[in-house]
């Protein structure tokens, strides 16, 4: 019985490890974008000494766009990974309930 808790259990952290690692790797990429953009915006300003023509405008505005959508679908990643954790726990907690009913079940027999 105790090795497959240990088994259950080892399973469950190995999987919010990884869990872990993907929503660490899209928050690294998330914040690597937005900064690339933010000093590529800064440098277009830079180069145009503060006067940019207006034909740029469209590009800087799309620059921006981009970089939002790029914001909301990562953050929509990043709640699915909630939700996935949300629903491994419990499907852990549920497994974990069933062993020891099992557990006890034995003992009063």
């Amino acid at each position: 019985m105790n090795a497959e808790i240990y088994r259950l259990d080892e399973q469950f952290d190995k999987k919010m490890r990884e869990l872990k690692k993907k929503e660490e790797y899209l928050e690294d990429n998330l914040s690597y974008v937005l900064h690339t953009t933010e000093q590529l915006k800064d440098e277009v300003y830079r180069i145009a000494n503060g006067e940019l023509p207006v034909e740029a405008y469209p590009d800087i505005f799309q620059m921006d766009t981009n970089a939002e959508l790029f914001r909301k679908d990562v953050l929509e990643q990043i709640d699915d990974i909630g939700e996935e954790r949300s629903k491994l726990r419990w499907d852990y907690e549920e497994q974990l309930d069933a062993l020891y009913k099992k557990k006890a079940k034995k003992q009063n027999n």
